[in-house]
């Protein structure tokens, strides 16, 4: 579908029928598609449950030559990233209407995504935006992408991550969707510093639009982005400080936004 009918789609098809019980979607980053098309997978609940008992046996992972090659040419080429898309649309018509259990959907494939590379490394980022705020945020996004030819970004998931606020440092205040970014960059100074000022504009767009951001992963947030995505965090240091006096629990979180 296009990125325009995924909001009303979601909340019509998905959000309203209680039979759905996992829905995610990936949207395009292939250069003849940019953040246009996407794609959506549901799971809905079998009529027939008894087909769990045929079905129980934990899967293992036995296709894994033929994607990690297609991710391999995604990593390195505009052509490939273009093949690669194509072929996800192809695979995901081919497994619809299949029977799946519960923990297999949890337990995705992941071995051909492993990566090694004497100059380069891969990371991931996710940013939380209200549900309502997706078909602007993804043009805001867009224009960003397009511009920065360099950033090699791999994947984007989509998925629905309802409001929960009882956490001092929450990150669905209201209903959200979550983009999980995979991104390749190189290890060098300079390379680090090209993918940190292009995050930091996915950020600043992000908030803009009422959102926040994933606080585990790579701390390229700013002090400021960060207070800005967790109006709570003055009160979860102040916390902190009550029943630690003497720091003795600290990590790289705590000494990078704590302190």
């Amino acid at each position: 579908m296009d990125y325009k009918e995924y909001l009303s789609y979601f909340n019509e098809k998905a959000n309203a029928n209680d039979q759905v019980k996992m829905h995610f979607a990936r949207i395009s980053i292939a250069p003849d598609t940019l953040l246009r098309e996407m794609y959506v997978t549901d799971y809905v609940l079998a009529n027939d449950q008894k087909m769990q008992s045929r079905l129980n046996e934990l899967k293992e992972e036995r296709i894994i030559a033929l994607p990690k090659f297609f991710m391999g040419l995604s990593r390195y080429s505009d052509w490939g990233k273009n093949f690669f898309w194509e072929q996800q649309k192809r695979y995901i018509h081919s497994i619809d209407g299949s029977y799946e259990t519960r923990n297999n959907v949890m337990r995705s494939d992941s071995k051909f995504m492993e990566y090694a590379h004497p100059e380069k490394t891969e990371l991931l980022q996710e940013y939380f935006v209200p549900i309502h705020e997706f078909p602007s945020y993804i043009e805001g996004l867009r224009r960003i992408l397009e511009y920065e030819e360099d950033f090699n970004l791999l994947n984007i998931t989509v998925r629905y991550m309802k409001k929960n606020d009882h956490a001092t440092l929450s990150f669905s205040k209201t209903d959200m969707f979550a983009l999980v970014f995979l991104i390749n960059q190189g290890t060098s100074d300079k390379d680090i510093k090209r993918t940190k000022n292009v995050i930091n504009e996915m950020l600043n767009l992000t908030l803009k639009h009422g959102g926040s951001y994933y606080l585990p992963y790579y701390s390229f947030p700013t002090k400021n982005q960060f207070e800005q995505a967790y109006p709570g965090s003055r009160e979860f240091f102040q916390q902190k400080h009550k029943y630690d006096p003497n720091e003795r629990f600290v990590n790289l979180f705590y000494e990078e936004y704590g302190r």
